[in-house]
C-alpha cells in the first residue's frame, strides 16, 4: 500500500530551522545570563554583608572586650537587617557551633521569596576575628535592594527577546527572498519544460549545492538533446529511404502516389500533367556495357530530367527504367509540346562511362487529368501515350491530344 507523502516547501522549511535553531541558541544563552546574573548577584550581596561586618568591627570595636564585640556586632546586623540586606542571622559558637543569639525576621512580598530562593536559599558564614577568637555569624541574605537589578536583568531578557525575533525575521526574510531568487528560475524551467516539452537549460545559481543540480540538469538536457537529434536523424534518415530512390536519390513510387493524390483532390487539378518515361533498349545496355553501365544510365537519367523541366516539376522513378514526371500547371498545349521537346533533346548526347560512350534515349509519354476519373486511369493513359511515343520518331506523345485541346483550354465561363 502506497503512502500518502505530504510535501513542503523548501523555503518554508529553512525559516522553520532557522527559527528554532535561533529559539534554541536563545534560550540556551538566556539561561546562561541569568544564572551568571544570579551568581554575580549572592557573590555581590556576600562581600557587601562581610564588608559591612569586618569594616565595623575593625573600626569601631578594635579594643572592646568580646562580650561588647558580639553586642557590636549585634548592633550593625540589627542596621543591615532594617536596611534590608539581611533577612536572618545567627551567632554561632565556633566551638559548639550553637546558636547564641535568637533570629530576627522581617516580612517579605511573593517576588523576593522566589529571589531568595533562587540566589540566598543558602546561608554564607562570615568569620569575625577578634583578640585571636574566632566568632561565626550565619548570615541570610535579602534581595530587597536588589530588586531593581533583576528588574533590569527582566527588561534587557525582554529586549533581547524583542530584537532577536526582529532581526531573525527581518534575518530569514532576506535570506527567503534570496533563495527564492536563486531556486526560481530553476524551477520555472523545469516547469515550462513539464507543460511544453520543450528542453530549457537552467542558469547556474551562486549556491554550490544549486549549481551542482544546475549543471547535472543541463547535462542531463543536452544528453537529450542529442539523443533527440539523433532521433530526428534517424527519422529523417528512415523517412528518406522510404520515400526516395536509394539509386538515383529521387522521389519513389510510393511518394510519387501519395504526391500525386494529393495534387489530384486540388480544385485547379485539369492543369496537372504527368509524363511517363522509358529508357529505350535499356536491357541492351545492361548486357553489352554491364549492370553498372546501365545503372549510371539511370542516375543520369534522373538528372537529365530534372535539369530539363521546371523547377516546381516532380520527378520520381517508379522502378526499373520508368520514371514519372508531375508537372502541376500546363496552360497550353505549346507549353507541353515544348516540355516534351527539351527533355527528348537532353537525350541526345551520349553518357561517359569508364572511357565508353554509351548512347541511350528514353520515350515520354504525356497525359492530363482532366478526364481521368483516378490515378490508375491517368496512368493508364500515359502508359499508352508512352508506347505510342516508341513507335514514333520524335520519341514522345500525348494522350488524346484533340481532347486536351478541345477541353483543357476552353475559357472557363
Amino acid at each position: 500500500m502506497k503512502k500518502n507523502h505530504t510535501s513542503i516547501s523548501l523555503i518554508s522549511f529553512l525559516k522553520s530551522t532557522q527559527f528554532k535553531v535561533a529559539f534554541f541558541i536563545f534560550f540556551i544563552c538566556s539561561l546562561c545570563f541569568l544564572g551568571s546574573s544570579f551568581v554575580v548577584l549572592k557573590h555581590i550581596t556576600e562581600d557587601h554583608i562581610q564588608y559591612q561586618l569586618i569594616h565595623s568591627n575593625n573600626t569601631n570595636i578594635v579594643t572592646t572586650p568580646p562580650k561588647n564585640t558580639l553586642i557590636e556586632l549585634s548592633s550593625k546586623i540589627e542596621n543591615l537587617i532594617d536596611e534590608n540586606f539581611i533577612l536572618q542571622a545567627n551567632f554561632l559558637d565556633h566551638d559548639l557551633n550553637t546558636q547564641i543569639s535568637h533570629s530576627t525576621y522581617r516580612t517579605i512580598t511573593p517576588l523576593e521569596t522566589i529571589i531568595n530562593k533562587i540566589s540566598f536559599s543558602t546561608p554564607i558564614y562570615i568569620n569575625v576575628s577578634h583578640f585571636n577568637e574566632d566568632i561565626w555569624i550565619e548570615v541570610y541574605p535579602r534581595s530587597f535592594n536588589y530588586l531593581n537589578y533583576y528588574r533590569f536583568i527582566a527588561y534587557a531578557f525582554l529586549l533581547g527577546l524583542s530584537c532577536s525575533i526582529v532581526f531573525l525575521y527581518v534575518y530569514s526574510r532576506a535570506k527567503g527572498k534570496y533563495l527564492k531568487s536563486q531556486l526560481s528560475p530553476i524551477l520555472e524551467n523545469m516547469r515550462s519544460t513539464k507543460q511544453s516539452n520543450q528542453w530549457k537549460k537552467t542558469p547556474l545559481s551562486q549556491l554550490k549545492e544549486l549549481q551542482i543540480f544546475s549543471l547535472a540538469f543541463n547535462a542531463l538536457i543536452e544528453k537529450f538533446e542529442s539523443i533527440n537529434q539523433n532521433l530526428n536523424e534517424q527519422n529523417y534518415l528512415l523517412h528518406h529511404q522510404a520515400y526516395h530512390d536509394t539509386l538515383t536519390r529521387i522521389p519513389n513510387r510510393h511518394y510519387f502516389q501519395e504526391y500525386i493524390n494529393k495534387q489530384l483532390k486540388q480544385q485547379l487539378n485539369q492543369y496537372l500533367v504527368l509524363l511517363y518515361i522509358d529508357n529505350n533498349k535499356f536491357k541492351a545496355i545492361n548486357d553489352i556495357y554491364g549492370h553498372q553501365a546501365g545503372d549510371a544510365v539511370l542516375i543520369e537519367t534522373a538528372k537529365r530530367l530534372k535539369n530539363n523541366l521546371p523547377e516546381n516539376a516532380f520527378v520520381a522513378r517508379l522502378g526499373g527504367d520508368e520514371f514519372a514526371v508531375v508537372l502541376n500547371r500546363v496552360e497550353s498545349k505549346a507549353e507541353l509540346e515544348q516540355i516534351c521537346e527539351k527533355l527528348i533533346h537532353s537525350s541526345y548526347e551520349s553518357l561517359i562511362f569508364n572511357d565508353q560512350y554509351i548512347p541511350f534515349s528514353f520515350s515520354v509519354g504525356a497525359s492530363y487529368a482532366y478526364d481521368a476519373k483516378n490515378l490508375e486511369q491517368l496512368l493508364h493513359q500515359a502508359d499508352e501515350a508512352m508506347y505510342l511515343a516508341k513507335k514514333s520518331d520524335r520519341k514522345w506523345a500525348i494522350f488524346n491530344p484533340q481532347y486536351f485541346e478541345d477541353h483543357l483550354f476552353l475559357d472557363p465561363k
